[in-house]
C-alpha cells in the first residue's frame, strides 16, 4: 500500500483489499474510489471516480486509458509487491509522474487490474495546491521520457502502440510549438 504523507486511507481498506487479491490471485492492482478533503477526511463522502475511470481488464485496454490520463490515485491501489519488484518500482528520475510510470509499465506487462467498488475501501486525498498533481509544467516535461521509456522497453502491440504514439506527438508538439520548451530525453535505464 502507498500511502502519501498527507492523504489516508479508510479503516479496513488494506483488509478488505488484501483478502480480495487473496480471493483473486490473477489480480495485480486492485483499486477503488476516493474522496478529495481539506481539514479532515470524510470515509462516507461519495466517491469522484466517473465508471470510465474504474478499472477493470488488462494489459493493453488498461494501458489506453491510462495513456488518456492518470485515473490511480496512489493511495486508491494496492499492489502485489511481486509485481511492483518484477516491473522495477518507481523510478524517480520521473517526477510528479512515478506514480503513472509505474501503472503503465504494470498494464503493458498483461496485468490485471481489477476495481473493488466499495464504499469502505475509500481513500482521502488532500486538497494541496502546492501538490505534484497540481504541478501541470512537472507533468507535462516528464510524459515525453516516460512515454518513450514504454515504447522502448515493451512490446505493446498496434493499437497500444499507436496511443502511445499520438499521446506522445501531442506531450511534444505542445511543448515545442506552443510552449516553446524543449521535449526532455532521460538516458536509457534497464
Amino acid at each position: 500500500q502507498f500511502l502519501d504523507a498527507d492523504d489516508a486511507i479508510a479503516p479496513g481498506k488494506l483488509e478488505r483489499h488484501s483478502a480480495f487479491l487473496e480471493a483473486h490471485p490473477e489480480v495485480a492492482v486492485v483499486c477503488s474510489d476516493f474522496a478529495h478533503f481539506t481539514s479532515a477526511p470524510d470515509f462516507h463522502a461519495q466517491g469522484e471516480l466517473r465508471p470510465d475511470e474504474k478499472l477493470n481488464g488488462q494489459g493493453r485496454g488498461v494501458m489506453a486509458r491510462l495513456l488518456k490520463g492518470n485515473v490511480i490515485r496512489i493511495n486508491t491501489a494496492l499492489t502485489r509487491a511481486s509485481v511492483i519488484r518484477r516491473t522495477g518500482g518507481f523510478r524517480e528520475e520521473f517526477r510528479s509522474v512515478e506514480d503513472l510510470h509505474l501503472w503503465l509499465r504494470i498494464a503493458a506487462g498483461g496485468h490485471r487490474y481489477a476495481f473493488l467498488d466499495d464504499n469502505a475501501c475509500v481513500a482521502a486525498v488532500r486538497v494541496n495546491p502546492h501538490g505534484l498533481s497540481k504541478d501541470a509544467a512537472g507533468m507535462r516535461r516528464y510524459m515525453p521520457p516516460v512515454l518513450q521509456d514504454l515504447w522502448s522497453h515493451h512490446a505493446l502491440g498496434i493499437v497500444a502502440s499507436f496511443g502511445l504514439l499520438l499521446r506522445y506527438a501531442d506531450f511534444a508538439l505542445d511543448m515545442l510549438l506552443i510552449r516553446s520548451e524543449p521535449v526532455l530525453v532521460l538516458p536509457d535505464r534497464r
